[in-house]
């Protein structure tokens, strides 16, 4: 074999090597940025920040609802919530889209109670809703 063509070969096996360990960390760093969509070992859960609360519904902070999909959000589906004072499990009752059709409130059951969920922006953008497959 020539040296330009051993030269070849040894070019392309490190950009191959180099381009797939690239795409591997882009892929997982998206994921883990992306609302903890890879959570557990086989991703079956999604983690959302959530919005604000309103009349017994809790809301997805907007710049997170496109992550939000109907694989994991929809009617019976289990999710926690936490860092806010109504933290527990609930199951979703309803699900309510904004004008773009992506979910933006959940109605949960058993309800929130409603002293702390009528119109409550407290715990929007810091609180966590994990919805489990």
């Amino acid at each position: 074999m020539e040296k330009s063509s051993k030269n070849a070969i040894i070019i392309s096996s490190v950009l191959l090597v180099g381009g797939l360990i690239y795409y591997f960390m882009v892929k997982g760093k998206e994921k883990k940025e992306g609302g903890g969509k890879i959570g557990g070992l086989l991703g079956n859960k999604l983690t959302l920040t959530t919005g604000k609360c309103f009349y017994g519904k809790v809301g997805i902070i907007k710049s997170q609802r496109k992550k939000a999909n109907d694989d994991f959000i929809k009617e019976g589906a289990e999710f926690e919530v936490k860092d806010t004072s109504f933290d527990g499990k609930y199951k979703v009752a309803k699900i309510y889209r904004d004008d773009n059709g992506l979910i933006d409130f959940v109605t949960p059951t058993p309800s929130f109670p409603t002293t702390e969920c009528m119109i409550n922006e407290e715990f929007d953008g810091k609180g966590k809703i994990i919805f489990k497959k």
